[in-house]
């Protein structure tokens, strides 16, 4: 089930935090590539900017899923969804 306007569930948690390690991962693996040396993560110059991505991507996550309702529509409320079952002839 998806979260309604203004809701989140720990689910959505969850795959905020799911984004947060992807980012951390792929941002990770730049920083490998650009420096040539996999030590250079060691360094905190180095893995702070790595941890704000990380954070950043879980915090905007959160934030999609908290500004869209469950049709994915941003700030729209949700359509009332009648129990009507109508047949066509």
């Amino acid at each position: 089930m998806k979260s309604k306007l203004g809701n989140l569930h720990f689910k959505d948690i969850l795959k905020g935090a799911l984004v947060a390690m992807l980012t951390i991962i792929a941002t990770s693996l730049l920083s490998i590539i650009e420096s040539g040396n996999l030590m250079s993560l060691m360094e905190w110059i180095v893995i702070k900017p790595i941890l704000i991505a990380g954070i950043g991507g879980f915090l905007a996550y959160l934030l999609k899923n908290f500004l869209t309702n469950s049709d994915d529509k941003v700030l729209k409320k949700e359509v009332k969804k009648s129990n009507v079952v109508s047949f066509d002839a």
